[in-house]
C-alpha cells in the first residue's frame, strides 16, 4: 500500500482506511526505527463465528515485510527506537494473546473485540507503559486468555 502510494506524482502524507487511525506514510517507509505490527491476513477466510486471522510481527520496514504475506490489511503499528525494544514488545503481545495463537507461528485468530484489545496494548507499549499479562482491558482479562473467567481453551487453528 505504501509503495503504491509512493508511485503517485504527489503521494499522500498519510494513509487511512475508513474511520481507522491514519498511518504516516513516511514513518512506515523509514528504516531508522523498528515497528511492531498487526495485520489481517486476507488469504484466509473468516471462521464460521466471524473471527479472522492476524499476524503480530516486527519489522524495520512494514511495507517490505508485509509484502511477503500476500493480501493483507495493516490494522495497527507501533514504532520503537530500537530493534531490541520492538522484539520485547512483540514477545509481550505474543505472550498476552497466546490463547488465540496458532502453535509455532505468529498467526492469531481474533474477533473484533480482541483486535481492539491488541491495538490498545500496542499503543500502551509504544508509549512506554508497562503492560502485564494479568491486566484487564475493557473487561477482558488477559491472564485467563481473555475469557472473563470462563474456562475455555484457545480457538482451534489448523
Amino acid at each position: 500500500m505504501a509503495q503504491i502510494a509512493q508511485r503517485w506524482s504527489t503521494p499522500p502524507v498519510s494513509l487511512q482506511k475508513g474511520t481507522t487511525r491514519p498511518f504516516d506514510l513516511i514513518s512506515l517507509m523509514e528504516e531508522s526505527h523498528s515497528h511492531v505490527y498487526l495485520v489481517r491476513l486476507l488469504t484466509f477466510d473468516p471462521t464460521a463465528d466471524g473471527r479472522a486471522y492476524f499476524k503480530i510481527g516486527k519489522a524495520i520496514s512494514i511495507p517490505k515485510r508485509i509484502k511477503q504475506f500476500g493480501p493483507c490489511e495493516l490494522i495497527a503499528e507501533a514504532r520503537f527506537p530500537s530493534e531490541a525494544d520492538s522484539l520485547k514488545a512483540e514477545a509481550n503481545l505474543h505472550q498476552q494473546f497466546s490463547a488465540w495463537r496458532k502453535p509455532e507461528t505468529e498467526i492469531f485468530c481474533f474477533d473484533a473485540a480482541r483486535v481492539e484489545a491488541v491495538a490498545e496494548v500496542m499503543t500502551k507499549l509504544e508509549s512506554g507503559i508497562a503492560v502485564q499479562p494479568s491486566c484487564t482491558l475493557d473487561g477482558i482479562s488477559l491472564s485467563d486468555g481473555g475469557h472473563q473467567g470462563q474456562h475455555r481453551s484457545g480457538p482451534e487453528l489448523h
